[in-house]
């Protein structure tokens, strides 16, 4: 592996990417952050440092609420920036905002929305990546056997 090629875009990361295609969450898009963004893990080692002792092993939260509180603030915080195909009870589209966002995220009933934002934070993650080596000219080129051109 180049080590290059792990290179992120700095402005793709702030900006967030919109992720469709979500596994378990038809019509939506989300745009988030990738979760290893410098934000992410400042808030998230806060939120560690503040968990008491008897809920954490070796430096790790092992009390699951307390984890999944800390991972619903750090995605809302931090990575999720705006959705598109969510509705309301009525059927009626569901506007962004950080405030309902940080509520579903932080709900324990919602394990599935923070599910679709870890995964689409993986993908944008995995797309800063990718875009940043087409930018740079440094994508795969076809294989010689695949090349059309003339023969001898």
């Amino acid at each position: 592996m180049k080590l290059y090629s792990l290179k992120t875009d700095p402005a793709k990361v702030a900006a967030g990417i919109w992720i469709g295609d979500i596994p378990g969450m038809e019509g939506v898009r989300l745009r988030v952050r990738p979760q290893g963004n410098p934000d992410y893990r400042a808030l998230y080692q806060q939120l560690v440092s503040t968990v008491p002792r008897a809920k954490k092993r070796g430096g790790l939260i092992v009390d699951q609420a307390a984890k999944a509180q800390i991972e619903g603030r750090c995605l809302a915080e931090t990575v999720l920036l705006d959705w598109d195909g969510f509705e309301d009870e009525n059927g009626s589209p569901l506007v962004y905002s950080a405030e309902l966002a940080k509520q579903v995220l932080l709900d324990p009933d919602m394990q599935n929305v923070r599910d679709a934002v870890n995964w689409a934070a993986g993908e944008a993650e995995e797309m800063a990546r990718v875009d940043l080596d087409d930018d740079a000219g440094n994508s795969k080129l076809p294989s010689a056997g695949s090349l059309s051109g003339p023969t001898s």
